[in-house]
């Protein structure tokens, strides 16, 4: 059975799909990639794009996101970006811990952490 928006009534076809413009600031592309379906439907797709000389992303749906959408998409992103900082923080001091191999070019340096 195919999903038809609100709007749709008995007998008439779906409305297309609409262009939109989603400014990119404070927005990362995984995060709207994956919360645009969850927002407008299924059929809601989303690619990167420029509007004006703007980056963003450009989505198409039935409907525009809400006000309210895109402040959770950029809160969604700053979690997102505040867990990648944290694993990578955590990544770097497991580094730091141990000893380390770094490997440039053609030659290998072995570091070794030293008490002071």
């Amino acid at each position: 059975m195919a999903y038809y928006p609100p709007s749709h009534t008995a007998g008439s076809p779906p409305a297309p799909l609409t262009p939109w413009f989603l400014d990119g600031e404070g927005i990362e592309h995984r995060v709207v990639q994956s919360d645009i379906p969850r927002y407008l439907g299924n059929d809601a797709t989303v690619k990167r794009g420029q509007r004006d000389g703007r980056s963003g992303y450009w989505y198409y749906s039935y409907r525009p996101l809400t006000t309210a959408m895109v402040r959770s998409l950029k809160d969604d992103s700053e979690r997102y970006n505040n867990e990648r900082r944290e694993t990578r923080r955590r990544q770097g001091q497991d580094e730091v811990g141990s000893d380390a191999i770094a490997k440039f070019g053609d030659r290998i340096t072995f570091f070794s952490r030293t008490a002071d």
